[in-house]
Protein backbone atom coordinates (compact mmCIF):
# COMPACT_ATOMS: atom_id res chain seq x y z
CA UNK A 1 0.00 0.00 0.00
CA UNK A 2 2.22 3.13 -0.88
CA UNK A 3 2.09 6.28 1.77
CA UNK A 4 2.23 9.82 1.08
CA UNK A 5 5.16 10.34 3.05
CA UNK A 6 4.19 14.65 3.10
CA UNK A 7 3.72 16.48 6.33
CA UNK A 8 -0.41 16.90 4.94
CA UNK A 9 -1.09 12.86 5.28
CA UNK A 10 -2.23 10.56 7.65
CA UNK A 11 -1.35 6.83 7.35
CA UNK A 12 -3.97 5.53 9.69
CA UNK A 13 -6.45 7.45 7.76
CA UNK A 14 -5.20 5.78 4.86
CA UNK A 15 -5.56 2.35 6.07
CA UNK A 16 -8.58 2.77 7.59
CA UNK A 17 -9.96 4.03 4.18
CA UNK A 18 -7.98 1.36 2.14
CA UNK A 19 -9.58 -1.56 4.48
CA UNK A 20 -13.00 -0.23 3.71
CA UNK A 21 -11.90 0.08 0.10
CA UNK A 22 -10.92 -3.47 0.05
CA UNK A 23 -14.61 -4.34 0.28
CA UNK A 24 -16.59 -5.08 -3.19
CA UNK A 25 -19.71 -6.68 -4.53
CA UNK A 26 -17.36 -9.44 -5.67
CA UNK A 27 -16.08 -9.91 -2.00
CA UNK A 28 -18.65 -8.13 0.55
CA UNK A 29 -16.84 -10.31 3.14
CA UNK A 30 -13.28 -9.98 3.99
CA UNK A 31 -11.09 -11.48 7.20
CA UNK A 32 -8.35 -10.66 8.49
CA UNK A 33 -5.76 -12.84 7.09
CA UNK A 34 -7.44 -11.63 3.61
CA UNK A 35 -7.11 -8.17 4.27
CA UNK A 36 -3.87 -8.10 5.92
CA UNK A 37 -2.43 -9.77 2.65
CA UNK A 38 -4.09 -7.43 -0.04
CA UNK A 39 -2.92 -4.10 1.91
CA UNK A 40 0.42 -5.53 3.22
CA UNK A 41 -0.07 -5.01 6.43
CA UNK A 42 0.81 -7.78 9.74
CA UNK A 43 -2.21 -9.19 11.13
CA UNK A 44 -2.33 -7.26 14.08
CA UNK A 45 -1.69 -3.77 12.31
CA UNK A 46 -5.07 -4.77 10.50
CA UNK A 47 -6.73 -6.29 13.43
CA UNK A 48 -6.22 -3.00 15.41
CA UNK A 49 -7.52 -1.44 12.31
CA UNK A 50 -10.76 -3.41 11.91
CA UNK A 51 -11.39 -3.16 15.27
CA UNK A 52 -11.72 0.64 15.34
CA UNK A 53 -13.82 0.65 12.57
CA UNK A 54 -16.10 -2.11 13.41
CA UNK A 55 -16.61 0.13 16.67
CA UNK A 56 -17.13 3.09 15.02
CA UNK A 57 -20.24 0.96 12.81
CA UNK A 58 -17.76 1.20 9.66
CA UNK A 59 -17.52 -2.89 9.96
CA UNK A 60 -19.80 -5.35 10.72
CA UNK A 61 -18.08 -9.50 11.95
CA UNK A 62 -20.23 -12.13 10.77
CA UNK A 63 -19.95 -13.86 14.27
CA UNK A 64 -19.85 -17.54 12.31
CA UNK A 65 -17.65 -16.67 9.77
CA UNK A 66 -15.32 -13.98 11.81
CA UNK A 67 -15.44 -12.32 8.36
CA UNK A 68 -16.29 -8.44 8.29
CA UNK A 69 -18.30 -6.48 6.14
CA UNK A 70 -19.34 -3.03 5.54
CA UNK A 71 -21.21 -1.46 8.48
CA UNK A 72 -24.46 0.57 7.90
CA UNK A 73 -22.03 4.02 9.14
CA UNK A 74 -20.47 3.53 5.11
CA UNK A 75 -24.05 3.67 4.13
CA UNK A 76 -24.50 6.87 5.98
CA UNK A 77 -21.76 8.24 4.02
CA UNK A 78 -23.01 7.36 0.71
CA UNK A 79 -26.11 8.97 1.48
CA UNK A 80 -24.92 12.17 2.91
CA UNK A 81 -22.93 12.51 -0.66
CA UNK A 82 -26.20 11.94 -2.58
CA UNK A 83 -27.76 14.27 -0.33
CA UNK A 84 -25.27 17.02 -1.04
CA UNK A 85 -25.67 16.67 -4.97
CA UNK A 86 -29.08 18.02 -6.92
CA UNK A 87 -30.61 15.61 -8.66
CA UNK A 88 -29.42 17.56 -12.23
CA UNK A 89 -26.03 16.71 -11.22
CA UNK A 90 -26.55 13.05 -10.68
CA UNK A 91 -28.57 12.51 -13.64
CA UNK A 92 -26.47 14.89 -16.01
CA UNK A 93 -24.02 12.06 -17.51
CA UNK A 94 -26.91 9.88 -18.21
CA UNK A 95 -28.74 12.37 -19.60
CA UNK A 96 -25.61 13.35 -22.11
CA UNK A 97 -24.92 9.36 -22.92
CA UNK A 98 -28.52 9.29 -24.09
CA UNK A 99 -28.56 11.91 -25.89
CA UNK A 100 -25.15 11.30 -27.60
CA UNK A 101 -26.75 7.39 -28.18
CA UNK A 102 -30.03 8.34 -29.77
CA UNK A 103 -29.33 11.71 -31.17
CA UNK A 104 -32.68 13.11 -29.30
CA UNK A 105 -33.22 15.58 -26.78
CA UNK A 106 -33.70 13.56 -22.92
CA UNK A 107 -35.21 15.05 -20.40
CA UNK A 108 -35.62 13.78 -17.03
CA UNK A 109 -39.47 14.36 -15.15
CA UNK A 110 -40.21 14.20 -11.42
CA UNK A 111 -43.89 13.87 -10.47
CA UNK A 112 -45.08 15.70 -7.78
CA UNK A 113 -48.24 15.12 -6.02
CA UNK A 114 -50.13 16.14 -9.42
CA UNK A 115 -47.51 18.18 -11.03
CA UNK A 116 -44.52 16.99 -12.99
CA UNK A 117 -41.79 18.95 -12.18
CA UNK A 118 -39.17 18.80 -15.17
CA UNK A 119 -35.59 19.30 -15.52
CA UNK A 120 -34.44 19.36 -19.08
CA UNK A 121 -31.60 17.28 -19.49
CA UNK A 122 -29.93 18.79 -22.85
CA UNK A 123 -29.03 22.17 -22.81
CA UNK A 124 -26.71 25.39 -21.51
CA UNK A 125 -29.26 26.80 -19.09
CA UNK A 126 -32.08 23.63 -18.15
CA UNK A 127 -35.79 25.01 -17.71
CA UNK A 128 -37.76 23.54 -14.70
CA UNK A 129 -41.30 23.23 -16.24
CA UNK A 130 -44.43 22.12 -14.40
CA UNK A 131 -47.16 20.79 -15.52
CA UNK A 132 -50.02 19.97 -13.63
CA UNK A 133 -52.86 16.50 -14.26
CA UNK A 134 -55.39 18.09 -11.86
CA UNK A 135 -58.61 19.59 -12.40
CA UNK A 136 -60.09 22.13 -10.50
CA UNK A 137 -63.86 22.32 -9.77
CA UNK A 138 -64.54 25.51 -7.43
CA UNK A 139 -62.69 28.99 -7.83
CA UNK A 140 -61.26 28.35 -4.73
CA UNK A 141 -59.89 25.00 -5.64
CA UNK A 142 -58.39 26.55 -8.60
CA UNK A 143 -56.62 29.11 -6.55
CA UNK A 144 -55.13 27.21 -3.98
CA UNK A 145 -54.09 24.48 -6.97
CA UNK A 146 -52.31 27.25 -8.71
CA UNK A 147 -50.89 29.15 -5.69
CA UNK A 148 -48.94 25.10 -4.41
CA UNK A 149 -48.15 24.92 -8.06
CA UNK A 150 -46.82 28.17 -8.07
CA UNK A 151 -44.78 27.16 -4.81
CA UNK A 152 -43.32 24.43 -6.25
CA UNK A 153 -42.52 26.04 -9.02
CA UNK A 154 -40.39 28.73 -6.81
CA UNK A 155 -38.85 26.29 -5.03
CA UNK A 156 -38.06 24.24 -8.22
CA UNK A 157 -36.38 26.84 -9.74
CA UNK A 158 -34.41 27.77 -6.40
CA UNK A 159 -33.12 24.06 -6.26
CA UNK A 160 -32.00 23.73 -9.48
CA UNK A 161 -30.60 27.57 -9.93
CA UNK A 162 -32.50 27.90 -13.79
CA UNK A 163 -32.76 30.95 -15.38
CA UNK A 164 -35.74 29.92 -16.89
CA UNK A 165 -39.09 28.58 -15.47
CA UNK A 166 -42.35 28.48 -17.12
CA UNK A 167 -45.37 26.87 -17.24
CA UNK A 168 -49.26 27.84 -18.81
CA UNK A 169 -50.51 28.81 -15.78
CA UNK A 170 -48.31 29.73 -12.65
CA UNK A 171 -44.88 29.52 -12.81
CA UNK A 172 -44.11 33.69 -13.84
CA UNK A 173 -40.87 35.24 -12.78
CA UNK A 174 -43.17 36.56 -10.67
CA UNK A 175 -44.02 33.30 -8.51
CA UNK A 176 -40.50 31.90 -8.44
CA UNK A 177 -39.70 35.85 -6.46
CA UNK A 178 -41.91 33.78 -3.72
Amino acid sequence: MPHDDSAASSQSLERGLAILGSFSPDRPALGISELAKRLSLTRSTTHRYVATLARLGFLDQDESTRKYRLGIRVLDLGFAVLGSLELREIAAPYLQRLTAATGHTSNLAIRDDTDVIRSTGSGDAPAVTTTSSSTCTSAPGCRRTAARRARRCSRSCRRTSSTSCSTASSCSPAARAR
